[in-house]
């Protein structure tokens, strides 16, 4: 689900899946300026994205973000 409200305002996201793919998708998205919201099912999965966001790995360069 993607929505834009007036112009400026950056887009909303919701993405459903804290996966490996929706976190990464995620934290792009997040990066790219969108104000993202992840939706997963395990309340243990909620709590550690909400304590401690997510970070994203390139195994190419090693840099994280």
């Amino acid at each position: 689900m993607i929505s834009q409200s007036g112009s400026g305002d950056s887009a909303r996201v919701v993405v459903y899946g804290a996966g490996a793919v929706g976190l990464v998708i995620s934290a792009q998205l997040f990066r790219a300026g969108a104000d993202v919201r992840v939706v997963t099912r395990r309340s243990e999965a909620a709590a550690r994205i909400g304590e401690n966001g997510i970070e994203v790995c390139d195994p190419a360069t090693g840099v994280r973000s």
